[in-house]
């Protein structure tokens, strides 16, 4: 996990769009609905989409120009370790073809079961600079930034922290007490901390009411100067900069 940089912790918000056509309609109003609600606080967030959904991004794609952030989720078909690599390329590359048109920007890819061997070159032939590991199970006590693998730091590419779900942190029990002040003590050291949504939790009224508190309250947070809101993509430079500062040490030398 990286060193916090900043005196301010960093909250990077995600919406996930498994769904598909059968209810486009339905995802679309909410979708919008949740872009103006986003939009009025000035909350930047990232929406995971996996290619089917992307006719949902269309109708917010002016924000997404300099506001919000396109991301995509995998599908097992053609992004696992059991894919080659061509087939991979042409996948991923359709993807991101067809955001960029919209003028979305994509930074980050959801995967499932892993990337096809020897496959991070793609990634960065796509500008793609964060994973996101769907099955993480990793403890909420040590999430944070960190290489995807042994070899992606050369090439520029991280893991993005596991969430923290908006069911974790909105239900009445022990252990959203936990997560909170899990997640709360992440801020106060500077680090950063991922919080995930699903769409199909916002289409009806108790998952709106939860998702709407929630995100009102890191909005004050915010106002009150106590943490950053950004999309998943300024975890990019996060890490670049932590890079550059850990260099500069090393290059540092005693005097003779």
């Amino acid at each position: 996990m990286i060193a916090p940089i900043t005196q301010q912790g960093l909250v990077v918000v995600s919406i996930e769009n498994h769904a598909t056509g059968s209810s486009l309609a339905g995802q679309q109003r909410i979708v919008l609905r949740l872009n103006n609600f986003l939009s009025e606080r000035m909350i930047p967030i990232t929406w995971f989409s996996r290619y089917e959904a992307f006719e949902d991004l269309q109708v917010i794609s002016d924000t997404l120009v300099d506001h919000h952030e396109a991301a995509i989720l995998a599908d097992n078909h053609w992004c696992s370790n059991q894919v080659d690599r061509r087939a991979f390329n042409e996948e991923l590359s359709l993807r991101c073809e067809r955001l960029h048109a919209i003028g979305a920007r994509v930074s980050t890819v959801a995967i499932d079961e892993g990337l096809p061997a020897d496959s991070l070159d793609i990634l960065v032939k796509q500008r793609i600079s964060l994973v996101r590991d769907l099955n993480d199970t990793t403890s909420s006590a040590v999430r944070g930034l960190q290489p995807f693998n042994d070899d992606s730091k050369r090439y520029g590419i991280w893991k993005l922290p596991a969430p923290y779900t908006l069911t974790e942190l909105t239900q009445r029990n022990v252990r959203t007490v936990v997560a909170r002040r899990q997640m709360v003590k992440q801020l106060h050291r500077g680090n950063c901390v991922h919080l995930n949504m699903q769409l199909g939790q916002l289409m009806d009224a108790a998952g709106w009411k939860r998702a709407v508190q929630l995100i009102d309250q890191l909005s004050q947070m915010r106002d009150r100067g106590r943490i950053q809101i950004s999309p998943v993509n300024s975890l990019c430079y996060v890490a670049r900069r932590v890079v550059q500062k850990s260099q500069s040490h090393s290059d540092i030398r005693p005097a003779a």
